[in-house]
């Protein structure tokens, strides 16, 4: 396999990050940054804890009704109240009839904490991940909570280069609504994201139409985390920039984000007070979602120059350098994250696939055998791609192979698992590994 092919595979995988290529193609000028969160909401916010904590599965507690596009019982995000579901249990069936007549689609609803049982000191992006896709669904807010409809808010999709993750093999769709007044997703889990922490796979399965408690997503600090999730320069801010930090803020989240009055209001944050990193990140989110590249790397850069040790313009610019596929500056962002945050998956997936891009094959190799050791090559498919192409370039055949049947078990994609069937036929042919022995069990 060449590195061009490689490259060309880091980006096919990037299309995986929305519900299919034809809405990715209808959401170019849409969307936020899949690793966004609040930017930091000022003085005050909870900081995270370090002790463990619960984890509830995803359970169906509501009753029965047809998809519609009706809103959802859901919170009043200026307020604080929880959302609620519309039915009472002493008249279940008149509301199920209602429900049925009026159209109410499958909402769901839970809470994000640290463990330490804490809202996160930040509001982070809830995802819907099933199979090889993964979507984001919707911020939580200052407590933590979240509620959506599953696939439905196209604005928080944005399609760029953030690579799969598929711990199942075999899962592909997820969501499937049926006629029934149900919605499947047994193929699916929620996660939340945060630099610096590890969340917790929340699993679904069948749901009925209106709103469904799900429980808690945890997240978990990271071991040997260095780098801050909530910058320090956000304290120091003038008020006058806080207020338009504010108003920019403000209008990114609408339902309908606003990004044209947003960078208005956050140019002049920054240019009241140009230390504020959380400012220029948000800056480079609403630039990330007009598609202006340029422009979004100069604001995530900026806010990374303002404060060195803030973790999140980090993970947006390592995705825009894979867009480019700019391996050397990949290298770069991904050597100084983990210095920050040295157990972050990602990181060590993206810096192997910088390494590989740049025929480091001893570092590519060490870096995924780390992904190994913490249990999470599986989340990363295209690991075991990378550590093939190594093998390969070895000139060690068998081990390339058994690379490549590892990746075939797990099934993240199609396309992909073809590619991999194709180069294991030809070795085949060619006679420089032999085929996989077959077990026969004889029937008694």
């Amino acid at each position: 396999m060449t590195l061009v092919k490689l490259a060309t595979l880091s980006l096919f995988f990037s299309s995986l990050a929305v519900w299919g290529q034809t809405q990715a193609d209808r959401t170019q000028n849409s969307g936020s940054s899949p690793s966004g969160g609040d930017y930091g909401a000022g003085a005050g916010i909870p900081s995270g804890g370090t002790s463990r904590g619960p984890s509830l599965g995803g359970q169906d507690r509501s009753s029965p009704s047809n998809p519609g596009t009706r809103q959802p019982p859901t919170r009043d995000r200026s307020g604080d109240s929880m959302p609620r579901d519309t039915h009472d249990n002493s008249r279940q069936s008149n509301t199920n009839d209602r429900m049925r007549q009026l159209g109410t689609p499958v909402y769901l609803h839970g809470r994000v904490v640290t463990d330490a049982g804490e809202p996160p000191p930040e509001r982070v992006i809830v995802k819907l991940n099933c199979g090889a896709r993964s979507t984001p669904q919707d911020y939580t807010d200052r407590k933590g909570r979240f509620s959506f409809q599953p696939g439905g808010n196209q604005s928080l999709t944005f399609s760029d280069a953030s690579v799969n993750r598929a711990r199942v093999a075999g899962r592909s769709s997820g969501l499937t609504v049926g006629s029934t007044g149900s919605a499947n997703l047994s193929q699916c889990h929620l996660e939340a994201e945060l630099p610096g922490y590890r969340s917790d796979r929340l699993s679904l399965g069948m749901f009925r139409m209106g709103s469904n408690d799900v429980g808690l997503i945890v997240l978990h600090r990271l071991e040997g985390l260095i780098g801050d999730t909530v910058s320090v320069t956000t304290l120091a801010a003038p008020t006058s920039a806080q207020k338009a930090y504010r108003k920019g803020l403000k209008a990114l989240r609408r339902a309908r984000p606003n990004r044209e009055e947003a960078i208005q209001h956050l140019e002049r944050a920054v240019e009241v007070y140009p230390e504020y990193a959380t400012a220029w990140a948000a800056l480079g989110e609403a630039r990330r979602g007009l598609e202006d590249g340029d422009g979004a790397r100069t604001a995530y850069t900026r806010a990374m120059e303002a404060d060195p040790k803030f973790l999140l313009p980090f993970e947006p610019l390592m995705d825009l350098a894979l867009n480019r596929m700019d391996w050397t500056e990949l290298d770069s962002l991904t050597e100084r994250y983990l210095k920050l945050s040295p157990r972050s998956a990602k990181a060590h997936f993206l810096s192997a696939l910088a390494a590989a891009n740049h025929n480091d094959l001893a570092r590519a190799e060490s870096l995924v055998r780390a992904l190994k050791e913490m249990d999470e090559k599986d989340e990363w498919p295209l690991s075991y791609v990378i550590m093939a192409t190594v093998h390969e370039r070895r000139a060690e055949w068998e081990r390339a192979a058994s690379e490549y049947r590892a990746y075939i078990a797990l099934a993240p994609d199609q396309r992909t698992v073809e590619m991999a069937k194709r180069r294991l036929h030809e070795w085949e042919t060619l006679r420089i590994i032999g085929p996989i022995e077959t077990i026969e069990v004889e029937t008694p």
